[in-house]
């Protein structure tokens, strides 16, 4: 074996290795993005949830609100066009009267 055919052998693996290393690549892209939308599909279904009979009206949830999705005038209300589920609201209630649907 002369030390040219050693050198295109070596180009050959080197070149299948790049290869496999590509579509390795495409693949983590594929699973990554799928990630993102099952995340982001898990978000979408989470919504701020009130309990009028715990709900006391202070405010809080309304101040803390990042997206102006909660209105307090006697009780909470969660304008759920707006909500999207980060759970703030719920983590500064101090009645725990907001919970995120799907969640007990």
């Amino acid at each position: 074996m002369n030390s040219r055919t050693g050198y295109s052998t070596f180009q050959r693996r080197l070149d299948d290795v790049k290869t496999r290393i590509a579509d390795l690549e495409e693949q983590m892209k594929d699973v990554h993005a799928r990630i993102n939308r099952l995340a982001d599909r898990r978000l979408l279904e989470r919504r701020a949830v009130i309990d009028p009979s715990r709900c006391t009206g202070c405010g809080i949830c309304q101040d803390v609100c990042p997206q102006g999705a909660v209105r307090v005038s006697r009780v909470a209300t969660i304008d759920i066009e707006r909500c999207i589920g980060c759970g703030v609201c719920v983590q500064y209630c101090p009645q725990g009267a907001i919970r995120l649907s799907g969640e007990q």
